[in-house]
């Protein structure tokens, strides 16, 4: 497990638009590790956001990408809700399906602690979602729609693909 503190300081917080959120704490539980380009990314956007509203925040990074052994993600999940006791966020917002099943399935079920998810992939049922503290974004794969959208278009049968780079998630 990694973790990295920031968030706003005395010095960096902004004005009184934010006091609404000041004092607040958020931590951010993700599944793989910090090196990944998707990780880094999603970090910068949770940044921005938060350093704009003065809210403290946390990231923890369980590394299950590369530890891929059962043992080694409930050992992670349980130093990871060792340290969310800890810090007692007002939310934990966790990506992809691995901090979701490992820890907030097992330790954040109904809950005080409100859980934001994002990047479960596919059908969150499966973690018996919903819960009573939580909201979400599920990950899913719009590959034939996009094969069938330019028909309406085109007038004659074609293909068209949309891609991104996924060497990243290596």
């Amino acid at each position: 497990m990694f973790v990295a503190f920031s968030g706003c300081t005395k010095e960096t917080q902004p004005d009184v638009n934010s006091a609404p959120y000041e004092g607040k704490k958020i931590t951010v539980v993700h599944s793989y590790h910090p090196e990944l380009l998707g990780v880094i990314k999603k970090n910068a956007g949770l940044t921005s956001v938060l350093d704009e509203n003065a809210v403290g925040y946390e990231f923890i990074y369980m590394d299950t990408k590369r530890n891929t052994g059962e043992d080694l993600k409930r050992k992670s999940a349980l130093e990871v809700k060792k340290r969310i006791e800890t810090i007692q966020p007002d939310v934990i917002i966790t990506f992809d399906d691995n901090a979701f099943k490992y820890l907030i399935m097992p330790y954040f079920r109904d809950a005080e602690t409100q859980v934001v998810f994002t990047g479960i992939d596919r059908d969150a049922s499966i973690y018996g979602i919903p819960y009573t503290n939580n909201t979400g974004m599920v990950s899913v794969d719009l590959a034939l729609q996009m094969i069938d959208h330019p028909k309406l278009y085109a007038r004659v049968e074609r293909i068209s693909w949309i891609d991104y780079d996924t060497c990243y998630d290596r």
